[in-house]
């Protein structure tokens, strides 16, 4: 068997170290670029939540903004259903303008609080209101955190029953002027406040300049947001 020379030797010996190097770096080095490859595809993953959130971010900020609006044109929309339609609070209203345009008050009723539709021409749909819970007075149960434990009892058709309000009626007589009547009257308009006149008869009195008016309202009133 020849001998292998000194340069065989050594190139031998030179790959045998080559090989345990390429062999030792590949071990070491094939595990880190895989854990190298799961981190990037982890980061490009979490980078794409980045810009979701971003966009889910700029989406509510826009629905925040819609929301302010809404809230804004609810409280401008419920202002005129605001103010309190109890019994002592209407007579002193009324009282207070039938003194403002000097007349003279004959007669009043108001009635206890009863349930309508806010419109023209619609009926009283109930007197009982401790027994009645209409849907405002559901929303407004929600709005306010507290559960609705009584069921809707009101008659009538279903689709008609979001539009009712509560109401208290105020059956007036009051005497004087023509003018001082159509002021008093203009008065309940300018003031704002949700109601509707049934009725309104004005009438001559005998041996008098004055005029006699009978007029029919329904205040109408919704239950208070927190």
């Amino acid at each position: 068997m020849k001998r292998l020379s000194q340069r065989e030797i050594i190139l031998i010996f030179l790959l045998a170290v080559f090989v345990i190097i390429f062999v030792g770096l590949n071990a070491l080095i094939k595990p880190i670029m895989t854990g190298n490859k799961e981190k990037q595809a982890t980061l490009d993953d979490l980078n794409q939540k980045i810009i979701q959130l971003k966009s889910d971010l700029k989406i509510l900020d826009i629905i925040d903004d819609q929301l302010a609006e809404q809230y804004d044109n609810a409280l401008a929309a419920a202002e005129p259903f605001s103010e309190s339609i109890e019994q002592p609070q209407l007579d002193q209203y009324i009282n207070k303008l039938v003194n403002k345009y000097n007349l003279t008050q004959n007669a009043i009723d108001i009635s206890e609080k009863q349930i309508s539709n806010a419109d023209y021409y619609s009926q009283r749909v109930s007197t009982e209101e401790v027994d009645t819970n209409i849907p405002i007075q559901q929303a407004s149960n929600v709005i306010n955190g507290q559960a609705n434990t009584t069921d809707t009892t009101t008659s009538g058709d279903e689709s008609e029953s979001t539009t009712l309000m509560y109401c208290t009626t105020v059956n007036i007589t009051v005497t004087g002027s023509h003018s001082r009547i159509l002021a008093f009257v203009n008065a309940l308009y300018e003031d704002g406040r949700a109601f509707v006149a049934d009725s309104l008869t004005i009438s001559k009195e005998t041996n008098s300049s004055n005029e006699k008016a009978d007029i029919s309202i329904r205040f109408f009133g919704a239950p208070s947001i927190d």
